[in-house]
Formats: structure tokens, sequence, C-alpha cells
């Protein structure tokens, strides 16, 4: 997979659960909010019971019973049930036959203590308070089922599960845009890569104002190819110099082999030629170790350097000339040769000094 669509989907799952964390604290708060409302409903309804039924005194439960009926809307599956204090229930009414609710002792006593009860009673949401006044001492229970409550909570999760993917996928989409933009400069610096070969060395990849990471990536990404165009041109320096060095040598060991085959000679003229071309085998040597050295310089190659004698490499130098070729003149002039030894001496590579005053 592209890593565009990787930071997309990174994207697009962390804002997912920030919004499904948000939706699930929305729904909670929502939900105790609505427990609390609901709460205070059954309790104000349970209050206004108590009094009516405190204030008849003819015990005549119509009127109590009428109103009770006529207020189905407010409560849905409304059971109200009134105990007096020897745990008789003195009141009972159901919006639905045979939905009557009866308080337990537990809940009795309890709401003895507490003067307020809330429990469950047939899966709906109850309510018991303890009512007193100077002509009362009863204990007044409602039960319902909050039907508002739950439809506002159905509806809610609907829309926050529907919200939470529409912002999902907007948020992929979203992601894909921002993934795009930070992309752009990878692809970039990858054209520009593609165009550095072995023949275009010389190619750098564009480095931006910003000091960012992609910025730094480009810089290092550049000092290497500093590095290794340096490393291409010593290589390219080694052979044009070793073909350069070693073709005397060759081509003098080649001639002499040529010359003594033309006809028989005398031993001691073959060991002429021996000894010749022993000379030159042992200056291909030494040329071979001076190239060696020069294979390792470079930026941060290094050679071996020591005091040297550069009069006796000039004197070296002359032989060498004047030895592959009797016509070679070859006059050294010293107009002040210093008595102190010292000023003739260099610190430097003896082989590599010999090539080039060659």
């Amino acid at each position: 997979m592209s890593i565009k669509y990787k930071i997309a989907l990174l994207f697009a799952s962390l804002l997912m659960f920030v919004l499904a964390l948000l939706s699930l604290f929305i729904y909670f708060f929502s939900a105790g909010e609505r427990t609390i409302t609901f709460n205070t409903r059954l309790k104000n309804r349970a209050l206004s019971t108590a009094k009516i039924y405190a204030a008849d005194d003819s015990n005549n439960f119509a009127l109590l019973r009428r109103l009770d009926a006529a207020s189905v809307a407010s409560l849905y599956e409304k059971s109200i049930t009134i105990t007096g204090l020897n745990n008789t229930h003195e009141y009972q009414y159901a919006d639905k036959p045979g939905d009557s609710m009866y308080l337990t002792n537990e809940i009795i006593e309890r709401t003895k203590i507490n003067d307020e009860y809330y429990f469950t009673s047939n899966g709906k949401k109850a309510v018991a308070i303890h009512y007193i006044n100077d002509n009362s001492n009863f204990i007044v229970a409602v039960a319902a089922t909050d039907m508002d409550g739950m439809d506002f909570l159905q509806q809610l999760k609907k829309i926050l599960i529907i919200a939470l993917l529409v912002f999902t996928i907007i948020s992929y989409a979203v992601g894909l845009v921002f993934a795009k933009n930070i992309i752009r400069p990878i692809q970039r610096i990858i054209g520009e890569v593609n165009l550095i070969t072995s023949n275009n060395l010389s190619q750098r990849i564009h480095i931006n104002k910003t000091k960012d990471e992609l910025t730094q990536l480009s810089h290092t990404f550049n000092t290497l190819l500093d590095r290794l165009q340096e490393s291409f041109s010593i290589q390219r320096r080694f052979i044009s110099n070793a073909s350069h060095e070693l073709s005397t040598p060759l081509t003098s060991i080649s001639s002499q082999l040529e010359v003594t085959l033309q006809k028989s000679r005398t031993t001691e003229e073959y060991k002429e030629v021996m000894l010749s071309i022993s000379e030159d085998i042992k200056e291909m040597q030494q040329l071979t170790r001076s190239l060696l050295d020069i294979a390792k310089t470079g930026s941060e190659g290094s050679i071996d350097l020591h005091e040297v004698r550069l009069d006796e490499v000039i004197f070296k130098v002359v032989s060498d000339v004047q030895r592959q070729n009797d016509a070679y003149k070859v006059n050294v002039s010293f107009d002040i040769f210093p008595d102190d030894e010292k000023l003739l001496t260099v610190f430097g590579n003896a082989n590599l000094l010999y090539i080039a005053l060659k």
C-alpha cells in the first residue's frame, strides 16, 4: 500500500477514534440527563398525588382516579401505589389493567429511612416518597416507562452513528489531500534521483528554503552524491594514470623481446636483455605501488608521507629517462647547492614525486 493511503487511513482512524469518544460522551451524558429529568417528573407526580391524597379526608379516591386517568400522556404506562404505615396498600392505579405495583417490605423500609427511594418495578423506573404532614403519614410510589427518553436516545444514537460514518468518509478524503501535499516533495525527490546516473553525477536534488526533515534528507543525499562523484573521478584518474604510466615499461619490454627474438643471441646478450627487462619489471612494480597510493587519495583518503631527498628523486628520474632512450638528453643544473642537506629534504611520497617529475 502506498504511504499516501497509509497516511490517509491513519488520519481517518485517529479522527474516527476521537469522534467515537465524543459520541459516546454525548450519548451517555444525554442518557444521564434524561434519567435525572425523568426521575424529577416521577417525584413531582408522586408529590402531587400525595398532596391530593392527604387533602381528601373522605377517602373517596374518585377524584384521584379521574386525575390519574386524564393524565395518561404525561407519564406512559404509569402505576401509582399509596401504602399506609401498616404496610397496607390503600390506593392503586395503573394505566394498563393488571399492571398494578406492589411495594415490598424492603422498599417500604428504605423509603422510611431515606424519605425517597428510586427503584425498578416490572422493567419501569419508579420512585417512592415518604409523605408526612400534620394529619398524614404514608408512602406514595409512582412507576412509569420513559418512552420519550428512549425515543430521544434512539434518535440520538442514529444521528451519532450516521455522523460518525459521514465524518469518517470526509476525514479519509481530507487525509488523502493532506497526504498528497506531504508526499509531493518526496515524489519530486524521487523524480530528481531517477535522473542521476553514473554518467550524470552532476545532477543534484533541489533544496527548499524550509528547514524540515525533507530538506535535511536532500542535503544529505547531495553530500552523498558529492562523495560518489569524487570516488568516480578518482577511479577515472587512476585508470588514466595506470594506462599512461604502465604503457612505457610494457612498451620497452615488448620492444626488447621483439628485437631479441629476431635472431639468435649470445648468452651475454640474452643476459643483458633479461637484466633490462628485470629493471622494467621493477619499475612496473614501483609504478603499481605508486598508482595504488594515488588511488588512496581523495576527499577522505590518505597516503604515506615521509621525509624525501628531492635531489635523489631528480637524479633517479634522469637516470631512468636516459635508460629508456639514449637519444634523450637531460641536464640538471643547481645554481646554488646548499651545504645543509636538510634544505634538500621535503615531506612527501617518493614514488608519487617520482611519477610527477618523470
